[in-house]
């Protein structure tokens, strides 16, 4: 897995966070806090989980800092990009001899904790060979992390400008425990990566703006156990000849397959359409056209997609010769599509 893409699976591990029930109330000694790290809340959470389970190991901490929120779950946070937040998710896994429980406990500045039981949103992916390391070695807090990644001038743009939006977390990926942060405004969409043992900060990457956010539902949980999404792209318009052709970023969280259906109607034999989809890199990874001797029709083609990354697919107008003839005068070509990916590798099929 190349950087890029492991920044990416980083940045996309959350924490869920479906809530079921208050535990605690809130502590007088943080009742006038508005928003705090991820250190400083994290005995009570301890508390609740060992409440839970004597055995029960942190295996990840997440936050949002949202300039304005509108989901009922997470508080809007009066400064955003200071690695302070007004509530903290923190996660423990507890091993058994069926595989794993998790549960997620929110943690607001005010000190009132709030459980989830083992919900399916938290608890998928959590089986027994799958355990992710613990947070035994975390030493950096949130707000100092966080002023490593700044020390970059485009990550600090994208966390400090209009409307921003960060989210946090650390978690134990590939042997290393690291904080991760996603920072997307007005300014730009930039993730970076720091050793949470360390304080160093490791990657910093600017992402496509046209890249779709995760939804908060969806919020995965340790990066080796965040499970992923469909991916569905749908649209329609019309290609012209020389026209910039269609453009659509998107991520794939894994390997994926599925299919591209597109309708279109032409006006001439030799106007069509081609369509590709894109690497990060700029290289195509699946290509086709279309082709009808009659005034339009659809096609459907098989897509693969081998790895985690971003990918854009890209859709204009084709002009297409069969043979020794002359270059035709090129028209406008309608067309409606839909490619629709789904996790993993397509099944292989009996010759």
């Amino acid at each position: 897995m190349d950087g890029k893409s492991r920044v990416l699976l980083l940045v996309l591990a959350l924490a869920s966070t479906g809530l079921a029930g208050c535990i605690e109330a809130a502590s007088f000694l943080n009742a006038s806090d508005v928003e705090v790290s991820a250190f400083e809340n994290k005995k009570l959470a301890d508390e609740a989980a060992l409440a839970w389970s004597k055995d029960a190991k942190l295996v990840s901490v997440m936050a949002f800092e949202l300039s304005q929120s509108d989901e009922a779950r997470i508080e809007s946070d009066p400064e955003v990009g200071n690695g302070l937040a007004p509530a903290w998710w923190y996660v423990y896994c507890l091993e058994t001899k069926d595989g794993g429980e998790v549960r997620a406990f929110k943690v607001a500045a005010d000190g009132t904790v709030t459980s989830e039981d083992d919900a399916a949103t938290v608890a998928a992916g959590y089986k027994k060979h799958e355990m992710t390391g613990s947070l035994s070695d975390w030493k950096v807090d949130s707000h100092v992390a966080l002023d490593a990644a700044k020390a970059d001038e485009s990550f600090r743009k994208a966390a400090e400008g209009f409307n921003a939006t960060l989210v946090e977390g650390v978690a134990h990926y590939e042997g290393h425990t690291t904080w991760w942060f996603a920072a997307v405004s007005a300014d730009g969409f930039v993730v970076a990566t720091v050793d949470a043992v360390t304080g160093k900060l490791l990657d910093v990457h600017p992402m496509d703006l046209g890249m779709t956010m995760p939804s908060f539902e969806w919020a995965a949980r340790s990066p080796e156990h965040w499970v992923a999404e469909p991916v569905r792209l749908e649209g329609e318009g019309v290609a012209q000849p020389g026209a910039r052709p269609l453009e659509m970023p998107f991520f794939a969280a894994s390997a994926m397959h599925g299919e591209l259906v597109i309708e279109y109607a032409q006006m001439l034999p030799t106007d069509g359409l081609r369509w590709a989809i894109l690497d990060g890199d700029g290289e195509a990874v699946a290509r086709g056209s279309t082709r009808s001797w009659r005034g339009g029709g659809s096609m459907s083609a098989e897509v693969a997609i081998e790895e985690a990354g971003q990918y854009t697919f890209v859709l204009g107008h084709h002009t297409w010769i069969p043979g020794p003839m002359p270059r035709p005068v090129a028209n406008d070509v309608e067309y409606e599509f839909a490619l629709e990916l789904m996790p993993g590798h397509a099944a292989k099929k009996d010759r």
